[in-house]
C-alpha cells in the first residue's frame, strides 16, 4: 500500500492558492481535482485527465448536484 504523506495535501493547498490568487474558484478546484488524481495515477497526466473527466461525470449523474449547481447558479445570475 503506497502512503501518500505529504503529497496529499498538495491538491488542497493549490487549489486554496490559485483561487485566492486568481479569484477563480472553479477552475482552481478542478485544477486540484486534476492534481490529486496526477498524484493517485503516479504521474500519468492521460490517466489521471480521464480520471478527472470520469469523477465529474459521477458527480453529474447525480440529480441533487445538478439541481444545486443550477440554483446557485441561477442566485448569481440574478444577484438574489
Amino acid at each position: 500500500m503506497i502512503t501518500y504523506g505529504f503529497l496529499s495535501l498538495i491538491p488542497a493547498f493549490l487549489a486554496i492558492f490559485l483561487a485566492i490568487y486568481t479569484g477563480q474558484v472553479v477552475p482552481s478546484l478542478l485544477l486540484g481535482i486534476f492534481v490529486g488524481y496526477a498524484i493517485l495515477q503516479e504521474g500519468d497526466l492521460l490517466q489521471a485527465l480521464l480520471a478527472t473527466l470520469d469523477a465529474l461525470v459521477n458527480i453529474f449523474a447525480e440529480a441533487w448536484v445538478v439541481k444545486t449547481i443550477f440554483f446557485s447558479f441561477f442566485r448569481i445570475v440574478t444577484g438574489k
